[in-house]
Protein backbone atom coordinates (compact mmCIF):
# COMPACT_ATOMS: atom_id res chain seq x y z
CA UNK A 1 0.00 0.00 0.00
CA UNK A 2 3.00 2.47 -0.40
CA UNK A 3 2.61 5.17 2.17
CA UNK A 4 -0.84 4.03 3.54
CA UNK A 5 -0.96 1.62 6.26
CA UNK A 6 -5.13 1.67 5.32
CA UNK A 7 -7.22 2.18 2.54
CA UNK A 8 -10.04 2.91 4.51
CA UNK A 9 -12.29 1.39 2.61
CA UNK A 10 -10.74 2.36 -1.27
CA UNK A 11 -9.60 0.16 -3.67
CA UNK A 12 -6.64 1.23 -4.41
CA UNK A 13 -3.76 3.51 -2.62
CA UNK A 14 -3.78 5.18 -5.80
CA UNK A 15 -7.48 5.65 -5.61
CA UNK A 16 -7.32 7.10 -1.77
CA UNK A 17 -4.12 8.68 -2.96
CA UNK A 18 -6.29 11.23 -5.47
CA UNK A 19 -9.20 11.47 -3.62
CA UNK A 20 -6.82 13.00 -0.95
CA UNK A 21 -5.38 15.12 -3.78
CA UNK A 22 -8.58 16.11 -4.77
CA UNK A 23 -10.44 17.29 -1.31
CA UNK A 24 -7.16 19.55 -0.41
CA UNK A 25 -7.52 21.30 -3.77
CA UNK A 26 -10.88 22.38 -2.64
CA UNK A 27 -11.12 22.47 1.14
CA UNK A 28 -7.16 23.05 1.78
CA UNK A 29 -6.65 25.65 5.05
CA UNK A 30 -10.18 25.74 6.09
CA UNK A 31 -9.79 22.93 8.97
CA UNK A 32 -6.70 24.71 9.81
CA UNK A 33 -8.60 28.27 10.13
CA UNK A 34 -11.52 26.85 12.02
CA UNK A 35 -9.16 24.83 14.32
CA UNK A 36 -7.14 27.90 15.23
CA UNK A 37 -10.05 30.20 15.95
CA UNK A 38 -11.38 27.40 18.40
CA UNK A 39 -8.07 27.05 20.00
CA UNK A 40 -8.01 30.68 20.63
CA UNK A 41 -10.83 31.36 22.18
CA UNK A 42 -10.87 28.02 24.14
CA UNK A 43 -6.95 29.42 25.46
CA UNK A 44 -9.09 33.02 26.10
CA UNK A 45 -11.71 31.14 28.02
CA UNK A 46 -10.52 28.37 29.56
CA UNK A 47 -6.47 28.65 29.43
CA UNK A 48 -5.72 26.54 32.69
CA UNK A 49 -7.76 23.73 31.60
CA UNK A 50 -6.58 23.23 28.23
CA UNK A 51 -3.18 23.75 29.43
CA UNK A 52 -4.01 20.82 31.72
CA UNK A 53 -5.48 18.32 29.47
CA UNK A 54 -2.45 19.14 26.45
CA UNK A 55 0.04 18.19 29.16
CA UNK A 56 -1.78 15.62 30.13
CA UNK A 57 -1.99 14.22 26.66
CA UNK A 58 2.15 14.80 26.29
CA UNK A 59 2.92 13.22 29.37
CA UNK A 60 1.17 9.94 28.73
CA UNK A 61 3.13 9.94 25.18
CA UNK A 62 6.03 10.22 27.02
CA UNK A 63 5.55 7.59 29.59
CA UNK A 64 4.20 4.75 26.64
CA UNK A 65 6.69 5.72 24.11
CA UNK A 66 10.28 7.36 26.04
CA UNK A 67 12.33 4.17 27.49
CA UNK A 68 13.42 5.00 31.12
CA UNK A 69 16.89 6.13 30.23
CA UNK A 70 16.57 7.35 26.86
CA UNK A 71 18.70 10.90 26.31
CA UNK A 72 17.13 14.07 26.75
CA UNK A 73 17.32 14.83 23.30
CA UNK A 74 14.52 11.63 22.68
CA UNK A 75 12.07 12.63 25.39
CA UNK A 76 12.12 16.41 23.78
CA UNK A 77 11.15 15.01 20.51
CA UNK A 78 8.48 12.60 21.85
CA UNK A 79 7.29 15.94 23.50
CA UNK A 80 6.61 16.95 20.44
CA UNK A 81 5.64 14.15 18.69
CA UNK A 82 2.92 13.95 21.92
CA UNK A 83 1.70 17.32 21.27
CA UNK A 84 1.31 16.80 17.65
CA UNK A 85 -1.03 13.85 18.51
CA UNK A 86 -2.62 16.23 21.35
CA UNK A 87 -3.32 18.72 18.49
CA UNK A 88 -4.93 16.05 16.20
CA UNK A 89 -7.07 14.78 19.87
CA UNK A 90 -8.54 18.39 20.46
CA UNK A 91 -9.72 18.89 16.77
CA UNK A 92 -11.55 15.45 17.04
CA UNK A 93 -13.14 17.02 20.28
CA UNK A 94 -14.05 20.20 17.93
CA UNK A 95 -15.95 17.81 15.68
CA UNK A 96 -13.33 19.01 12.98
CA UNK A 97 -11.92 15.42 12.30
CA UNK A 98 -14.01 12.37 12.08
CA UNK A 99 -11.67 10.30 13.70
CA UNK A 100 -11.72 7.75 17.12
CA UNK A 101 -10.95 8.71 19.85
CA UNK A 102 -7.23 8.42 20.02
CA UNK A 103 -6.47 7.76 16.87
CA UNK A 104 -4.40 10.75 16.30
CA UNK A 105 -1.77 9.96 19.74
CA UNK A 106 -1.40 6.68 17.50
CA UNK A 107 -0.58 7.67 14.71
CA UNK A 108 1.71 10.19 16.37
CA UNK A 109 3.57 7.03 18.43
CA UNK A 110 3.77 5.67 15.26
CA UNK A 111 5.71 8.13 13.27
CA UNK A 112 8.02 8.52 16.69
CA UNK A 113 8.88 5.24 16.89
CA UNK A 114 10.06 5.12 12.96
CA UNK A 115 11.75 7.90 13.86
CA UNK A 116 13.37 6.54 16.76
CA UNK A 117 14.36 3.26 14.59
CA UNK A 118 15.18 5.55 11.78
CA UNK A 119 18.30 7.51 14.73
CA UNK A 120 19.62 4.13 15.91
CA UNK A 121 18.04 4.17 19.61
CA UNK A 122 16.92 5.75 22.83
CA UNK A 123 20.85 7.25 23.97
CA UNK A 124 22.71 9.92 23.10
CA UNK A 125 23.45 10.72 19.31
CA UNK A 126 26.91 12.12 19.70
CA UNK A 127 28.01 8.99 21.88
CA UNK A 128 26.17 6.31 19.23
CA UNK A 129 27.59 8.83 16.26
CA UNK A 130 31.28 8.62 18.23
CA UNK A 131 31.31 4.42 18.85
CA UNK A 132 30.39 4.11 15.56
CA UNK A 133 33.11 6.11 14.10
CA UNK A 134 35.54 4.51 16.53
CA UNK A 135 34.21 0.96 14.94
CA UNK A 136 34.42 1.69 11.42
CA UNK A 137 37.74 2.61 11.90
CA UNK A 138 38.36 -0.74 13.01
CA UNK A 139 36.33 -2.47 10.85
CA UNK A 140 38.21 -0.53 8.03
CA UNK A 141 42.40 -1.42 9.21
CA UNK A 142 41.69 -3.77 11.99
CA UNK A 143 44.19 -6.17 10.12
CA UNK A 144 45.94 -3.54 7.60
CA UNK A 145 47.32 -1.58 10.43
CA UNK A 146 47.40 -3.17 13.56
CA UNK A 147 50.87 -5.10 14.11
CA UNK A 148 50.14 -8.31 15.76
CA UNK A 149 51.49 -9.31 19.07
CA UNK A 150 50.28 -12.83 19.72
CA UNK A 151 49.85 -15.36 16.80
CA UNK A 152 47.07 -14.64 14.24
CA UNK A 153 46.29 -18.75 15.07
CA UNK A 154 46.01 -19.86 18.78
CA UNK A 155 48.87 -22.63 19.62
CA UNK A 156 50.85 -20.76 16.05
CA UNK A 157 54.35 -19.68 16.28
CA UNK A 158 54.68 -15.62 15.91
CA UNK A 159 55.32 -14.51 12.19
CA UNK A 160 58.89 -13.17 12.15
CA UNK A 161 59.43 -9.27 11.40
CA UNK A 162 59.91 -8.96 8.06
CA UNK A 163 56.43 -10.52 7.26
CA UNK A 164 54.61 -8.77 10.36
CA UNK A 165 55.84 -5.57 9.14
CA UNK A 166 52.81 -3.09 9.33
CA UNK A 167 52.59 -0.20 6.91
CA UNK A 168 51.51 3.51 8.27
CA UNK A 169 50.78 1.97 12.04
CA UNK A 170 47.65 2.75 13.89
CA UNK A 171 48.52 0.67 16.96
CA UNK A 172 49.02 -3.26 18.34
CA UNK A 173 46.44 -6.17 18.42
CA UNK A 174 46.20 -8.90 20.16
CA UNK A 175 44.10 -11.72 20.71
CA UNK A 176 42.44 -12.57 24.25
CA UNK A 177 40.46 -15.36 25.78
CA UNK A 178 40.01 -18.57 24.07
CA UNK A 179 37.21 -20.62 22.48
CA UNK A 180 33.57 -18.58 22.91
CA UNK A 181 35.67 -15.69 24.62
CA UNK A 182 37.80 -15.48 21.99
CA UNK A 183 38.05 -11.85 20.91
CA UNK A 184 40.99 -9.43 19.58
CA UNK A 185 42.14 -6.22 21.82
CA UNK A 186 42.97 -3.08 19.70
CA UNK A 187 45.63 -0.75 21.08
CA UNK A 188 45.90 2.20 19.55
CA UNK A 189 48.31 4.93 19.28
CA UNK A 190 47.95 8.05 21.16
CA UNK A 191 48.34 10.06 18.21
CA UNK A 192 46.24 8.16 15.78
CA UNK A 193 43.17 8.26 17.89
CA UNK A 194 43.38 11.56 18.24
CA UNK A 195 44.10 12.55 14.57
CA UNK A 196 42.57 9.67 12.77
CA UNK A 197 40.04 7.48 14.64
CA UNK A 198 38.32 10.89 16.10
CA UNK A 199 38.71 13.13 13.47
CA UNK A 200 36.16 16.01 14.11
CA UNK A 201 35.65 15.16 17.95
CA UNK A 202 37.05 15.33 21.11
CA UNK A 203 38.99 12.75 21.84
CA UNK A 204 38.90 12.57 25.41
CA UNK A 205 34.80 12.68 25.09
CA UNK A 206 34.49 9.75 22.87
CA UNK A 207 36.94 8.09 25.22
CA UNK A 208 34.81 8.40 27.64
CA UNK A 209 31.74 7.66 25.84
CA UNK A 210 33.24 3.84 24.67
CA UNK A 211 34.03 3.07 28.10
CA UNK A 212 30.59 4.13 29.77
CA UNK A 213 29.72 0.77 27.76
CA UNK A 214 29.90 -1.85 30.02
CA UNK A 215 30.98 -3.98 27.02
CA UNK A 216 33.67 -2.26 26.25
CA UNK A 217 35.50 -1.81 29.77
CA UNK A 218 38.35 -3.79 30.10
CA UNK A 219 37.84 -6.82 32.40
CA UNK A 220 40.15 -7.06 35.36
CA UNK A 221 39.78 -11.13 35.91
CA UNK A 222 42.11 -11.21 38.78
CA UNK A 223 40.61 -8.20 41.02
CA UNK A 224 37.42 -9.44 40.38
CA UNK A 225 38.35 -13.26 41.59
CA UNK A 226 40.35 -12.03 44.78
CA UNK A 227 36.92 -9.66 45.19
CA UNK A 228 34.65 -13.39 44.97
CA UNK A 229 37.10 -15.25 47.09
CA UNK A 230 36.66 -12.69 50.21
CA UNK A 231 32.71 -13.60 49.69
CA UNK A 232 32.84 -16.52 48.51
CA UNK A 233 30.80 -18.80 51.43
CA UNK A 234 27.93 -15.70 50.88
CA UNK A 235 27.55 -16.37 46.96
CA UNK A 236 27.99 -19.66 47.11
CA UNK A 237 25.06 -19.26 49.50
CA UNK A 238 22.86 -17.60 46.67
CA UNK A 239 23.89 -19.85 44.30
CA UNK A 240 23.57 -23.11 45.12
CA UNK A 241 21.52 -23.27 48.40
CA UNK A 242 20.95 -26.36 49.48
CA UNK A 243 24.41 -26.70 49.75
CA UNK A 244 27.02 -26.95 53.08
CA UNK A 245 30.22 -25.80 54.50
CA UNK A 246 32.62 -29.32 55.34
CA UNK A 247 35.56 -27.61 56.51
CA UNK A 248 37.59 -25.50 53.68
CA UNK A 249 34.90 -26.80 50.94
CA UNK A 250 30.86 -26.11 50.18
CA UNK A 251 29.68 -29.58 49.28
CA UNK A 252 26.17 -29.42 46.73
CA UNK A 253 24.41 -30.83 44.58
CA UNK A 254 25.55 -29.52 41.05
CA UNK A 255 22.30 -28.43 39.64
CA UNK A 256 23.76 -28.59 35.76
CA UNK A 257 22.55 -32.62 36.22
CA UNK A 258 20.08 -34.96 37.93
CA UNK A 259 22.36 -34.48 41.10
CA UNK A 260 20.33 -36.02 43.66
CA UNK A 261 22.83 -36.11 46.62
CA UNK A 262 25.31 -33.47 48.06
CA UNK A 263 29.00 -34.27 47.79
CA UNK A 264 30.15 -35.03 44.60
CA UNK A 265 30.31 -31.20 43.58
CA UNK A 266 32.75 -29.12 45.61
CA UNK A 267 34.41 -25.58 45.93
CA UNK A 268 37.37 -24.84 47.78
CA UNK A 269 35.98 -21.52 49.91
CA UNK A 270 40.10 -20.27 50.33
CA UNK A 271 40.77 -19.86 46.24
CA UNK A 272 37.57 -20.69 44.65
CA UNK A 273 38.59 -23.98 42.70
CA UNK A 274 35.68 -26.07 42.22
CA UNK A 275 35.38 -29.57 40.77
CA UNK A 276 32.32 -32.09 40.49
CA UNK A 277 34.16 -35.83 40.86
CA UNK A 278 31.35 -37.26 39.07
CA UNK A 279 31.28 -35.68 35.53
CA UNK A 280 35.10 -34.26 36.05
CA UNK A 281 34.08 -30.73 35.14
CA UNK A 282 36.63 -28.34 36.88
CA UNK A 283 37.66 -24.85 36.81
CA UNK A 284 40.14 -22.40 39.30
CA UNK A 285 38.02 -19.90 40.05
CA UNK A 286 34.62 -18.07 41.14
CA UNK A 287 34.63 -16.64 37.29
CA UNK A 288 34.59 -19.90 35.77
CA UNK A 289 31.89 -21.34 38.57
CA UNK A 290 29.32 -18.56 37.78
CA UNK A 291 30.00 -19.17 34.19
CA UNK A 292 29.65 -22.73 34.03
CA UNK A 293 26.57 -22.99 36.66
CA UNK A 294 24.20 -20.26 35.01
CA UNK A 295 25.88 -20.54 31.21
CA UNK A 296 27.46 -17.87 30.50
CA UNK A 297 30.76 -16.46 28.76
CA UNK A 298 33.75 -16.29 30.52
CA UNK A 299 33.21 -12.48 29.90
CA UNK A 300 29.52 -11.98 30.59
CA UNK A 301 30.26 -14.14 34.48
CA UNK A 302 32.97 -11.82 35.03
CA UNK A 303 31.23 -8.60 34.23
CA UNK A 304 27.76 -9.91 36.28
CA UNK A 305 30.13 -10.59 39.32
CA UNK A 306 32.16 -7.33 39.12
CA UNK A 307 28.62 -5.75 39.42
CA UNK A 308 27.10 -8.05 42.10
CA UNK A 309 30.67 -7.08 44.34
CA UNK A 310 30.79 -3.39 43.26
CA UNK A 311 34.15 -3.80 41.32
CA UNK A 312 35.02 -1.00 38.75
Amino acid sequence: MGVFQNLHGRASAAALAEELRKAALAHHGVAARAFLARLAHQRATEGAELRGVLDALRAKFIAEHVPADAAGQVRSVAGRFGLIGAAGELARDYEMLPWTEGESMRAAGACFKAWLAERGGAGAGEDAAALAQVRAFLEAHGESRFTLLTPATPGADPAPPEVARTINRAGFRRRTGTGSDDAWEYLILPETWRTEVCKGRRAGAAERRRMSNPTNRRIDFGAINAAARSELATLLARWLPDGRINGREYEARNPRRGDRHPGSFRVNLRTGKWSDFATGDCGGDAISLAAYLFGLSQADAARRLADMLGVH
